[in-house]
């Protein structure tokens, strides 16, 4: 499984379409994603995506470990 290409009939211009495309950028083999990783996948800049990524840790949807961020149980919940 691959992640969604940047652009991906999501429109990024929208929280919620930012929102979307960094969830969409795990794919069922990652574990831990970088920043750096994220925001090559994701196509945002990297103030936006680290914006992004506070919020969805503040919410419980992502996860903040010392690699990087991870899909957070709360999601399959």
């Amino acid at each position: 499984m691959h992640a969604r290409p940047p652009g991906d009939g999501v429109d990024t211009n929208t929280v919620l379409g930012k929102v979307v495309t960094v969830l969409w950028a795990f794919t069922a083999d990652d574990h831990v994603l970088t920043l750096a990783e994220l925001g090559r996948r994701t196509g945002l800049p990297k103030g936006t995506l680290h914006r992004v990524v506070t919020d969805l840790v503040a919410v419980r949807l992502l996860d903040k470990d010392p690699a990087g961020y991870r899909l957070s149980g709360q999601l399959f919940e």
